[in-house]
């Protein structure tokens, strides 16, 4: 469970700086994070009677948090945020809203919305309508199936008059909003969300997307570990061009393998289904050893033993072919099928990395199914 971080005087990154937390000084952040460690490892005798108590270790729960704002078990802390946001807050004046009946419809192709997929993800921009609809600056929102965090993103830009003005709407110097209508809708300011999700991923994603950071720290380190995960794999995602040098692959097509069931013939499937001349399906099917028609239906898959060092045995996996190449080459796309230099390269790769193949357990809420 988490909280917006708003409550911190600094960037996350900047560790020369006070902090101040719920009303407590700290010297850097890294000594308010030990602090709300030490406290949550306290708590967490009782936090584990309450019902959903995610299952893990006491110290993967604590390393994976980031107390006071953001906890992967229940956020003993909630309260204590909930007191420190209404402290001041004028509770005498009248609350009204009429049902917000405005299509909303927001494309997925914010950068935002890009950084993390997520299966049940929506776009924070649609949220944002809503918010500011229906709350006034320094309002608690909750939001309990909080997926990866969007409705956190939300709350922050209904504080941004850059964010606000994207959706259409104008604000003016005394940060009344005003709709498309020219209609007073509602008001600039900060609000505040408490979120929650089942999922320790979403919650992590979650924490991410609402993290305050330094954002110049941040690329240099993300830059600094693309440079080294290039240095070491760039090798495995090179094919040669038709003067022989090497240029790195975008992607790689790998088919499915199937057996005739008339001649027996192992047949690579996108041979036989792929039109590349015309880019397209091809509608009947052919074997290419004796010319009787066939169908991924009435054709059997070919499988491969291999050892699995997790589970100790062998098992069967699908056979497949690399039968495409995309790659660049001075700015420009092409495709190719696969030569010796790939096969070789194949070949060493998979003499280099070998990788456990294990059946995996599914847990939902502590019960094995």
């Amino acid at each position: 469970m988490s909280t917006n971080n708003e409550q911190m005087s600094m960037d996350l990154n900047n560790k020369d700086e006070k902090v101040i937390v719920l009303g407590m000084e700290f010297k850097n952040d890294d000594e308010r994070r030990e602090y709300f460690r030490k406290e949550l490892r306290k708590k967490l005798p009782e936090l584990k009677k309450i019902e959903g108590y995610p299952l893990g270790e006491d110290e993967n729960i604590i390393d994976l948090s980031d107390p006071p704002f953001y906890t992967v078990c229940p956020n003993p802390w909630i309260g204590n945020f909930i007191e420190e946001w209404e402290k001041g807050k004028k509770h005498d004046v009248v609350y009204k809203r009429e049902p917000f009946a405005t299509d909303v419809s927001e494309g997925k192709s914010d950068k935002i919305y890009n950084v993390h997929s997520y299966h049940t993800k929506v776009p924070h921009k649609a949220v944002m309508r809503y918010i500011l609809h229906y709350t006034n600056p320094g309002d608690i929102v909750l939001d309990g199936f909080s997926g990866t965090g969007m409705t956190g993103v939300a709350t922050k830009f209904s504080n941004s008059r850059e964010e606000i003005t994207k959706l259409g709407y104008f604000v003016d110097e005394e940060g009344n909003i005003f709709d498309e209508d020219k209609k007073n809708i509602s008001k600039l300011g900060k609000r505040h969300a408490i979120m929650n999700d089942l999922s320790p991923a979403a919650t992590l994603i979650s924490h991410s997307y609402n993290n305050n950071l330094n954002e110049k720290d941040f690329k240099n380190e993300v830059d600094c570990i693309l440079s080294e995960l290039e240095s070491k794999t760039e090798w495995m995602f090179q094919t040669v061009n038709i003067s022989g040098k090497k240029v790195p692959i975008n992607y790689s097509v790998w088919s499915e393998v199937f057996v005739c069931h008339n001649c027996s013939n192992e047949i690579v499937f996108w041979d036989i289904s792929v039109d590349e001349d015309q880019k397209k399906m091809r509608k009947e099917m052919f074997c290419p050893k004796c010319n009787v028609e066939v169908t991924k239906k009435n054709m059997k898959q070919v499988f491969t033993m291999e050892y699995d060092m997790v589970l100790e045995r062998p098992i069967r996996i699908p056979k497949k072919i690399q039968v495409l190449i995309n790659y660049t080459d001075n700015k420009k796309r092409y495709n190719k099928r696969p030569e010796k230099f790939d096969d070789d390269l194949q070949m060493k790769i998979n003499e280099n990395f070998k990788f456990k193949l294990a059946t995996f357990s599914y847990y939902v809420l502590g019960l094995s199914i």
